[in-house]
């Protein structure tokens, strides 16, 4: 099937694998880096850095051949790193409004349905990697 995300056997398990590690190494890391942008540069800047390292983390995952499967780990890193850059920042922005608890509860809603987005790509079989993770890239 060439590039396109329904594959099966190893590049499934190497996806999933990859997954885990982005989610791992990249939220959990994140928090800390967010956390430590946010207290020094503010919320503007702490989400503008966020989206650009998750940007090339889009990128370098859109343009990593399957031969060389030792790049998507670091790409997947990069992602969860930049992804939680604004969600940190955001909770930061919630103190503004009046009914903080359900601006807050809509964040964190949005962000743990975005995981979603990878389950669906199973069903669409007409987007293969390199356009996604570059439609992704430029949604930042």
């Amino acid at each position: 099937l060439g590039d396109h995300f329904i594959c099966g056997g190893v590049q499934q398990t190497l996806f999933q694998m990859m997954y885990s590690l982005g989610l791992v190494f990249g939220v959990t890391g994140g928090m800390v880096f967010s956390g430590l942008l946010l207290d020094v540069f503010g919320p503007r800047w702490t989400s503008v850095f966020g989206l650009c390292i998750s940007m090339s983390g889009n990128l370098l995952m859109a343009f990593t051949p399957w031969d060389a499967p030792w790049l998507f780990a670091p790409a997947m890193i990069l992602i969860g790193l930049g992804g939680m850059c604004p969600f940190v920042a955001s909770h930061y922005v919630v103190n503004f409004w009046m009914q903080k608890r359900t601006i807050l509860a809509m964040v964190v809603s949005a962000f743990d349905a975005s995981g979603f987005v990878y389950v669906a790509l199973q069903y669409l079989r007409w987007i293969d990697r390199t356009h996604f993770f570059c439609g992704m890239a430029v949604m930042n």
